[in-house]
């Protein structure tokens, strides 16, 4: 497996060129792309938040519950006091960290399926629904914000597999197999659980033509190739 440096550093720079690149687009604003890069990174160290043996991995559930606390605490708090905020922001934190943080330790087995691709879906459709019915997002920018945290959890996964072979060695690991899995055979009822969990969340989703059309259109793919070099003089308006 990927260590957390090799996981945090690939989701970052996978994440920062996506949200670029969108915002070259000028389908992201400035400040939407920072939190989708954020966004990025955090899906990509979610797969090993099971882990219990990690102090780097500690901290990262620590850093997670701070920003999602605040963020929840920013989008929920309108006209709310200083304390009252306060209050709003010390409940979510200890809500998170030690309510579902720790529950979640203890009922999943890691490199199990939470360490899957379904269970990449799922983180997905988690957020897009916490987006738009908690935080009341528009769904395009649920949709998209989503599609951020499924990006950096797919990554990770597909990193894992990378080292597990070992291309630079002359052997394969034992963990080849274990990160981009569809099931897991030694807990068949889970499994089902993890599949009904996905398909409820996605009719719970809401539904956004834009993004589809996003997904789908090939204008969006052909004007990347048109933002990778500048169409007219280099830099210009940077000192303006």
């Amino acid at each position: 497996m990927a260590n957390f440096k090799q996981h945090f550093l690939t989701a970052a720079g996978t994440s920062g060129i996506v949200s670029s690149g969108l915002l070259s687009l000028e389908y992201f604003t400035s400040e939407q792309a920072i939190l989708g890069f954020a966004l990025g990174t955090i899906g990509g160290i979610l797969p090993d938040l099971d882990s219990n043996h990690s102090k780097p991995l500690k901290m990262a559930r620590d850093i997670m519950a701070i920003t999602f606390a605040f963020v929840i605490m920013y989008y929920k708090s309108k006209g709310y006091s200083i304390v009252e905020m306060g209050i709003l922001w010390i409940a979510i934190f200890s809500f998170i960290k030690y309510g579902i943080f720790n529950l979640f330790t203890k009922i999943t087995t890691h490199r199990g399926m939470f360490h899957s691709v379904p269970a990449a879906i799922i983180s997905g459709l988690v957020f897009v629904n916490i987006f738009y019915y908690f935080l009341g997002f528009d769904p395009m920018l649920a949709w998209v914000y989503s599609f951020f945290i499924f990006l950096g959890y797919m990554i990770h996964l597909i990193l894992d597999e990378f080292v597990s072979l070992n291309l630079m060695g002359d052997y394969i690991k034992r963990s080849l197999g274990t990160a981009l899995k569809i099931y897991d055979k030694n807990n068949l009822i889970t499994t089902g659980v993890v599949y009904i969990s996905m398909i409820g969340l996605f009719f719970l989703a809401p539904y956004s033509f834009e993004f589809n059309e996003m997904l789908t259109s090939d204008i969006i793919y052909k004007d990347i190739f048109n933002i990778l070099l500048p169409q007219e003089e280099w830099f210009k308006d940077l000192f303006k």
